[in-house]
C-alpha cells in the first residue's frame, strides 16, 4: 500500500483559496474563514500559508491556537513575514492576557469575591 500525498495546488487555486479566506477575515467573518481554511488544509496540508491563515482566524475569534501552531518559517514566502510577525505578537499578547485573567480569577475565588 502506498502512502497518499496531497496534490500540490496550482498557483491559481492557492491564490483563490487564500483570497477567499482573507476576504472573510477582512469582512469580520472569522468563523466562516476558519471553516473555509480548514477545508483548504484538508486538501493541501503542506501549505504553510493556509496554516498561518488558520491561526489568524483563531486569533480573530479569541480561540486558543490549535493544530500546526509551530510553522516552519522556511516554508513561508517572504511576502508573508509581516503576517507571521503580527501573529506572533498577537499570540504573545493573548497569552499574557490569559495569564492575567486567570490570576485575577484565582485571586477573586481565593478572597471570596471581587475586590
Amino acid at each position: 500500500m502506498s502512502a497518499t500525498t496531497s496534490p500540490a495546488p496550482d498557483a491559481d487555486s492557492l491564490v483563490t483559496a487564500v483570497g477567499l479566506v482573507w476576504g472573510w477575515l477582512e469582512q469580520g467573518q472569522a468563523d466562516q474563514a476558519l471553516v473555509l481554511v480548514r477545508g483548504c488544509i484538508q486538501c493541501w496540508p503542506d501549505q504553510a500559508v493556509l496554516h498561518l491563515l488558520e491561526q489568524q482566524c483563531l486569533l480573530s475569534l479569541n480561540l486558543p491556537l490549535a493544530g500546526k501552531s509551530s510553522i516552519n518559517l522556511a516554508t513561508v514566502p517572504a511576502s508573508w513575514q509581516t503576517l507571521v510577525q503580527r501573529l506572533a505578537a498577537r499570540q504573545r499578547l493573548n497569552q499574557r492576557a490569559t495569564v492575567q485573567r486567570d490570576r485575577k480569577s484565582f485571586d477573586t475565588q481565593r478572597s471570596g469575591g471581587p475586590r
